[in-house]
């Protein structure tokens, strides 16, 4: 979303839900995120030490391969670029592997603040009906990824990461953009909660939220595969063609 379409949906969530959605986004929910946030740790190691063994198998290269004057001008040439394309690729393969992980962590604390903001429905708060309370929730799951979530994990990772921040957050706003798609209240059978205690919707909704999240390591195995795939592919034909290229030469 662009700053005008999230000026509208805050408004929207304010005099629909009478919720200010932007009270969730302060210095303790950016602390969380950053303490969720793992991987960012180790893409200095997971980078640079499959470039270095790259190198230093490049190196050995020139020890253990019966080189010719002219093969010798082509290892030189071109065997720098696949050893060291080999070993980023490996690199970003393995934090790609890693995000998995702190994505879960992300998305079961954006359920902790989607639940606190569930207290402030009026439609709960106030024992109202709530025939259209799954297109509420929709919409306040909806602020809470796009105006909460985001804008903080991203300032998280930008204050981690110093170099290729921009790449990370692209990654983490496509994936949460596709979540944000697929989680959809209004396919949930409600239960018949009027007139009940605000405990015992809270509680249903709280079940059914948690419920979601346990089969939610499918989809993001599914997106994390989806973004892999070109990076697997792209990694398998570069070691082949370096493979290929130790052989001939």
């Amino acid at each position: 979303m662009d700053k005008k379409e999230l000026v509208e949906l805050s408004k929207k969530i304010k005099s629909q839900l009478n919720i200010d959605i932007e009270k969730y986004k302060n210095e303790d929910v950016l602390l969380k995120f950053t303490e969720i946030l793992i991987f960012p740790q180790y893409v200095f190691k997971l980078v640079i030490w499959p470039i270095i063994i790259s190198l230093l198998a490049f190196i050995l290269g020139f020890f253990i391969l019966d080189l010719s004057i002219l093969k010798l001008i082509l290892y030189i040439l071109l065997g720098p670029l696949l050893f060291n394309l080999t070993g980023l690729l490996f690199g970003v393969y393995l934090i790609i592997t890693k995000i998995k992980e702190d994505f879960l962590s992300i998305i079961n604390y954006i359920f902790v603040i989607l639940k606190e903001a569930l207290n402030d429905l009026d439609q709960i708060k106030e024992g109202k009906s709530i025939e259209n309370l799954n297109q509420s929730i929709n919409l306040l799951l909806t602020g809470v990824i796009q105006l909460v979530a985001i804008p903080m994990i991203t300032k998280a990772v930008s204050n981690k990461i110093i170099f290729g921040s921009k790449i990370f957050n692209y990654l983490i706003v496509k994936i949460l953009n596709l979540l944000n798609k697929k989680l959809d209240f209004n396919k949930m059978k409600v239960i018949s909660v009027n007139n009940k205690k605000k405990s015992d919707i809270l509680n249903h909704f709280s079940n059914s939220i948690d419920s979601i999240s346990k089969n939610l390591e499918n989809i993001i195995s599914s997106v994390i595969g989806a973004i892999k795939y070109p990076i697997t592919f792209i990694l398998f034909f570069v070691s082949l063609t370096l493979m290929l290229f130790l052989i001939c030469i």
